[in-house]
């Protein structure tokens, strides 16, 4: 069990209590940490704003839902350190984003993290099962998702809202309870604690450093060296100018202007104001600024162009063997009941061919951790001839046939 079940809610409020003050949050905190266990997820608004604004907070701990609304409760201090005590089990569900918006707020690192979808697509139930799905799969419990689109930082929430709030987060410990028992039954746990590992890490949580922003802009394949230097500055440039005036980036510049600009790479305003794409305000507002990112990007000497990573394609001498490891892949997912591209992609199979033939040095994930031991040691037999492969008899799968 994650914790004895407390007395019920002293002052219920629509089945839960709303945390508007210091001290009903310190008496939240009481419970959770008597518990010693509690599920977590927040509301927020990420459109308008660079970070994600935080709408709510929902909690569940027991019997107990709380909502917390961080508007009245301005110190969350209380309650973002029980994220980071390492003796108390904090449940999720896909909580990457839930825990960045809490830990900027903290500046504390999570522990102790039980994020439920990770765990599903360790059991069987898909790569990315919605929490509704799971639910429903697990506790037979069918959610009312018609809040989707509630503008979570307004004044006053209605009793519905409040109420679908509170669905998100009202089963996640007993289910974090469910599938924590079947991982133990599979004797999957070291498995688990290794994906979701890095959500325990400081460096998950730190800021991306402009510079490398660039890489994530759409479209940059196609750009020359020097070009993908120019990209780099302006990239660095709306990364921190939009961090600094807390808007989205697409809303200081998309990511097609930033291509369109990198190459043309315009020398005045006039010639900036002639790119289709630019709008005119842009372009008054931020023209000077953007005509420096480009000359940096110009200047910056040869030996300083960023490379292109090289893509992982198979070769031709590769794409037989290739074929024959995704077969077992799929033979092998197929035994342990989850998703072949949870075990490996297709460029986790290349690296391994090539780590196995002294080609390469770049760490390959098959080689390490819980996936060496479920799939990389029966591909490596099939890579090293002590088994055959063959079509099962029924045309479904594939044999594995020691070699005698």
């Amino acid at each position: 069990m994650l914790g004895p079940k407390p007395e019920p809610p002293a002052h219920p409020i629509e089945n839960a209590m709303i945390i508007q003050s210091s001290s009903s949050l310190k008496d939240l905190c009481v419970r959770i940490k008597e518990n010693g266990y509690f599920g977590v997820d927040t509301e927020f608004i990420p459109e308008s704003s660079y970070y994600p604004r935080l709408g709510i907070i929902q909690v569940a701990t027991g019997n107990y839902c709380a909502v917390i609304d961080p508007k009245c409760t301005k110190d969350l201090e209380p309650f973002c350190a029980l994220l980071s005590n390492a003796s108390i089990l904090t449940a999720v569900h896909a909580g990457a984003q839930d825990l960045h918006i809490l830990t900027r707020l903290s500046g504390t690192v999570p522990a102790n993290i039980f994020d439920c979808q990770v765990a599903a697509a360790l059991l069987g139930y898909g790569l990315s099962i919605s929490y509704a799905k799971l639910v429903d799969s697990l506790l037979g419990i069918r959610l009312n998702k018609q809040e989707t689109l509630t503008d979570w930082t307004v004044e006053r929430l209605t009793p519905a809202q409040i109420e679908y709030a509170l669905e998100d987060v009202r089963h996640l410990p007993t289910l974090a309870e469910r599938l924590k028992e079947k991982l133990l039954r599979l004797d999957r746990m070291d498995w688990f604690r290794e994906e979701v590992k890095g959500l325990e890490e400081k460096t998950t949580y730190q800021e991306i450093d402009s510079r490398e922003c660039f890489w994530k802009v759409k479209g940059l394949s196609g750009l020359s060296r020097q070009r993908l230097a120019v990209l780099r500055e302006l990239a660095a440039w709306r990364e921190n100018t939009s961090r600094t005036r807390d808007v989205p980036r697409g809303q200081m510049v998309r990511d097609p202007i930033l291509i369109a600009l990198a190459i043309r790479c315009p020398e005045k305003i006039k010639e900036l104001q002639n790119i289709r794409l630019i709008h005119s305000s842009t372009a008054r507002k931020y023209g000077d600024d953007i005509l420096k990112a480009i000359r940096r990007g110009i200047a910056t000497p040869q030996k300083d162009w960023p490379d292109l990573p090289a893509r992982v394609e198979n070769r031709l001498d590769e794409t037989g063997v290739t074929d024959i490891l995704q077969a077992v892949l799929r033979s092998k997912a197929k035994d342990l009941r989850i998703a072949p591209q949870l075990l490996a992609t297709r460029a986790d199979l290349i690296s391994l061919i090539r780590h196995r033939n002294g080609e390469t040095n770049v760490p390959c994930r098959l080689l390490s951790g819980w996936r060496n031991t479920a799939v990389a040691k029966d591909l490596d037999k099939v890579l090293s001839g002590q088994v055959s492969v063959s079509v099962k008899e029924s045309g479904r799968g594939v044999d594995i046939i020691p070699i005698k």
